[in-house]
């Protein structure tokens, strides 16, 4: 039961990147943070750079999967990648799972 509330957790992660300037910066973020080039992410990912450049504007929504490698590459959490910072109050973590990845407000 929980990994179906996973996958459509990352669902709306993924539909949100296109909609909220945040969330479409954290890939880079975290990249450049970790000081990695945009290939470099791209060969531990098993993707193409330009792909991670997609991603990192925000005209690409990955897959699950791509999600999970990222997260996997970059040490991070799907929340600290893909979900918006403006959606953190009033929904918890906690309340994201429950709702499938809406807050009180159907956000």
């Amino acid at each position: 039961m929980q990994n179906i509330v996973y996958k459509m957790q990352c669902i709306d992660y993924t539909g949100l990147m296109l909609k909220n300037q945040n969330s479409r910066n954290q890939v880079r973020q975290s990249r450049t943070e970790q000081g990695m080039t945009q290939e470099e992410l791209a060969h531990q990912a098993g993707i193409t750079r330009q792909t991670v450049g997609l991603i990192e504007k925000g005209t690409y929504n990955p897959t699950l999967d791509l999600c999970l490698k990222l997260c996997g590459v970059l040490g991070k959490t799907l929340d600290q990648l893909f979900w918006p910072d403006s959606l953190d109050d009033p929904g918890t973590t906690q309340e994201r799972h429950l709702t499938g990845g809406k807050n009180h407000d159907n956000r």
